[in-house]
């Protein structure tokens, strides 16, 4: 999921472009985007055919990567 919130973090994508760019599968991917939308943490949204994903608040997903790397350095 974190991984997800990354890519996410650089913009709206489809499950599709997640999937190949953390090569994992279609399953995996729409299980971790569930448990994000169902948390709050993103939406989606339909253009056609597909469902486009987004970060909620995507100032505090990045605030929360600034933490927890500020921590890692620390260690």
């Amino acid at each position: 999921r974190i991984r997800i919130m990354r890519e996410l973090l650089k913009g709206e994508l489809c499950a599709g472009d997640i999937m190949d760019s953390l090569k994992v599968s279609q399953v995996n991917t729409s299980q971790h985007l569930s448990t994000l939308l169902n948390n709050g943490i993103a939406k989606k949204k339909k253009e056609g055919n597909r469902f486009y994903y987004s970060l909620s608040e995507p100032e505090k997903i990045q605030q929360m990567f600034k933490i927890l790397e500020a921590k890692r350095e620390q260690t």
